[in-house]
């Protein structure tokens, strides 16, 4: 009796609509509803600018060699990031600018820094977007991952504001030009972060033992998703991104994986979980 009525409930929903001219709702077919049922309204490239800006976009290359990630994360302002890394985690991020060209019907993606400019051609997919980079065969398929809320990621700005202190405790902390501390100079050292509400920051190392006091000075910002920070130097036209993974966040606790090659300020031989408390 009660599938019935549901069967009896849903036909004269749909006579309903069809009574009154409306069509009735298509079945969904399982893609990203801007694959799906782009807006009639937009042009391809303003189609195809709006989705790039909705979420981030990843992607595994598996090759004989290493499994190898992307992560593509487009802004409003006309800078892109580019993640890659191994082991299933980011760990180089190059800044692009990025412009979207329409040419024979088909919709290019055209990065540029200081150093390069890549072209790509672009095609939407049901589970996300393919990238072909002009001269390669080549083809990238990126899957969308919707960004979080513009609340949850105000949450976590508002968290990250302030100043942070570590005190390194092992003997692999270096500076630059491969400057070495031993366990004892490393327990005196201070690293510390200052995440500022204009979206600069500050990070150095400082030591009396050693006799250095290290600053760097950039902006920051957060990944789409919320789990990774990135910090530019004031260096003009840098395309060289500092990517930091957000391993924990809570009250005035954090916990950051340091990725090598971390910059002038201080560098890990490895990438290592390094403790923060709020100060």
């Amino acid at each position: 009796m009660k599938t019935l009525a549901t069967i009896s409930l849903t036909l004269f929903l749909y006579l309903s609509m069809w009574a009154s001219g409306q069509p009735a709702p298509p079945a969904s077919s399982g893609c990203r509803l801007t694959f799906s049922a782009p807006s009639s309204a937009l042009t391809a490239v303003e189609q195809v600018r709006l989705d790039l800006v909705s979420g981030t976009w990843q992607c595994e290359n598996v090759s004989v060699y290493a499994a190898r990630v992307h992560v593509l994360q487009f802004g409003e302002n006309g800078y892109a990031y580019w993640l890659t890394g191994e082991g299933g985690a980011p760990g180089e991020c190059l800044r692009y600018s990025w412009t979207l060209v329409e040419e024979k019907g088909k919709v290019y993606l055209y990065l540029r820094n200081n150093q390069t400019e890549r072209a790509f051609s672009l095609e939407s997919t049901c589970e996300g977007l393919n990238l072909q980079e002009q001269g390669t065969a080549t083809v990238l398929a990126f899957r969308f991952q919707q960004a979080i809320s513009t609340d949850s990621l105000a949450r976590i700005v508002k968290q990250l504001t302030g100043k942070w202190e570590h005190s390194p405790t092992a003997p692999d902390i270096f500076v630059e030009e491969g400057l070495c501390a031993t366990r004892e100079q490393a327990i005196s050292a201070v690293f510390r972060y200052s995440f500022r509400p204009d979206g600069t920051f500050s990070k150095g190392l400082h030591s009396d033992e050693l006799g250095i006091d290290l600053i760097d000075e950039g902006r920051w910002r957060l990944s789409g998703d919320g789990k990774y920070l990135l910090l530019e130097r004031f260096e003009a036209d840098a395309p060289y991104v500092e990517t930091i993974q957000i391993k924990y966040l809570n009250l005035d606790e954090l916990v950051l994986c340091q990725i090598p090659a971390f910059n002038r300020a201080v560098a890990s031989r490895a990438s290592r979980d390094l403790f923060f408390n709020k100060i």
